[in-house]
C-alpha cells in the first residue's frame, strides 16, 4: 500500500525527539544528511534523521532527532517540508522517495537542548519559515557546494559514491 504525501496538509507543531554532537540551543541552518527508519517500543514508525549544522560557529555539529510518520504525526514532516521550502508529493514510506525529499535540503530550525536521566541532547523544537537575506546565501552556498562535490565523486548522503567494477581494489 502506497501513502501519498502531500505536505501541505500537514503543518505547524512543535517537534519532539532525541539526540547527540550539538550541545547548545538556539537557531541553526541544517541539512538532514542521511536517515533511518525505525520503530519505537509501541511500534510506532518514525524516521531517525541525522541533522547537521551548515553555517556558523556550529558548523559540522551534528545531532540525531526523530520525525515520526504515523498519520497524526505527519504534521512534523510537513512543517519540515515548508521550512525547506518543498511542496512535492511522495511516498513518504518509499525510502528512495523520502530520501530525495528531506536529504540535503537546507532549512532554518530552533534548537532546544532537554536533560535526560544520563546527558543532555538537542532536539528540534520547531522549524522556522522565514530567514535572512543573509541566511539565504549562506544555504544557496552550501547547495552549490553540495552539489559541485556530487557531481565530482558523488556520496555526500546515505548513497555510497558511484564506482564502477574495475573500480573494485581487488
Amino acid at each position: 500500500m502506497t501513502r501519498d504525501f502531500n505536505p501541505g496538509e500537514h503543518k505547524g507543531g512543535d517537534g519532539k525527539g532525541g539526540g547527540g554532537y550539538l550541545k547548545v540551543a538556539g537557531d541553526f541552518l541544517l541539512i538532514i544528511r542521511r536517515f533511518s527508519r525505525d520503530k519505537n517500543k509501541n511500534k510506532k514508525e518514525y524516521l531517525d534523521c541525522q541533522y547537521v549544522v551548515i553555517d556558523g560557529e556550529h558548523k559540522g555539529e551534528k545531532f540525531n532527532d526523530r520525525i515520526y510518520t504515523t498519520d497524526e504525526s505527519l504534521w512534523k514532516l510537513g512543517s519540515l517540508c515548508t521550512a525547506m521550502q518543498f511542496d512535492q508529493r511522495w511516498d513518504v514510506d518509499n525510502h528512495k522517495e523520502t530520501r530525495e525529499a528531506i536529504c540535503n535540503r537546507p532549512f532554518k530550525a530552533k534548537v532546544k537542548v532537554k536533560s535526560g536521566d544520563k546527558q543532555d541532547f538537542p532536539e528540534i523544537d520547531m522549524y522556522l519559515y522565514k530567514t535572512t537575506d543573509a541566511e539565504n546565501d549562506a544555504m544557496d552556498r552550501w547547495s552549490a557546494e553540495h552539489e559541485a562535490n556530487q557531481s565530482v565523486g558523488g556520496g555526500g548522503d546515505d548513497r555510497p559514491p558511484p564506482h564502477g567494477d574495475d573500480d573494485i581494489p581487488f
